[in-house]
C-alpha cells in the first residue's frame, strides 16, 4: 500500500506516513466491497448447502440438520416461555416469574409455533417474519425485564434460552429459504 499524499511506500498496519505523516488508516484497503459481499454470500450458501446435506435419523425418519436447527430451536423457546425469565431477590424475599405468568409467553408460543408450521409448509418468507418477530420479542423482554427490575432483580435462564432458540429459529429458516431461492434460480 502506498500513501495518498506522497506515494511511500507503506508497511502492513501502519496508522500514519512516517514521511510525510498523512493518515493511513482510512486510507482505502484495495478489497472491492463487491468482492467481500460475493465471499459473504458465498460462505452463507456453501454453510447452508452443507448442512441441508447432513441427515440424522431420529425415529426411523431422516432429517436434514437444517430441519434439526429449526425445530430443534423451536421447542427450546416453546420450554424457555416455561422456565424462570426473571428473579427478584430483596430482603430475604426470593421470586422467579415465567413469561407464562404475565401472559407474554402465549404470544411467544404462538409465533413459534406458526412459524414452525409455516416453515414446514415451505412458506419461508413469512416463518422468517414470525421467527423474526420472536427474537424482537425476546430482546424486548429482557430489555423491559431489565428497566423494571433495575439493580433488584436478574435474568434467569429462560430469557437466555430464548434468545438463543429465537437466533437459532431465524438462522435455520433463513437457511432454508436461502437454500430453496438458490434450487429455483
Amino acid at each position: 500500500m502506498k500513501c495518498k499524499k506522497c506515494g511511500q511506500e507503506l508497511e502492513i498496519g501502519v496508522k500514519f506516513c512516517p514521511n510525510c505523516g498523512e493518515d493511513c488508516v482510512s486510507q482505502d484497503t484495495g478489497i472491492p466491497v463487491k468482492e467481500s459481499v460475493d465471499k459473504t454470500k458465498s460462505a452463507i450458501n456453501d454453510f447452508g448447502e452443507n448442512m441441508q446435506k447432513k441427515e440424522v435419523e431420529i425415529s426411523g425418519k431422516k432429517f436434514n440438520m437444517l430441519e434439526v436447527l429449526t425445530f430443534g430451536s423451536g421447542i427450546l423457546a416453546i420450554i424457555s416461555c416455561f422456565l424462570p425469565f426473571a428473579s427478584v431477590s430483596i430482603f430475604g424475599y426470593s421470586q422467579s416469574v415465567s413469561l407464562m405468568d404475565g401472559g407474554d409467553g402465549i404470544i411467544c408460543i404462538a409465533l413459534v409455533v406458526v412459524a414452525l408450521i409455516l416453515s414446514y409448509l415451505h412458506k419461508d418468507i413469512v416463518a422468517l417474519g414470525l421467527a423474526g418477530a420472536t427474537a424482537v420479542l425476546a430482546v424486548y423482554e429482557i430489555f423491559n425485564a431489565k428497566s423494571v427490575l433495575g439493580g433488584y432483580g436478574n435474568i434467569s435462564i429462560g430469557a437466555y434460552l430464548l434468545l438463543l432458540a429465537a437466533i437459532g429459529l431465524v438462522a435455520g429458516i433463513f437457511l432454508v429459504y436461502n437454500n430453496t431461492k438458490k434450487q429455483q434460480n
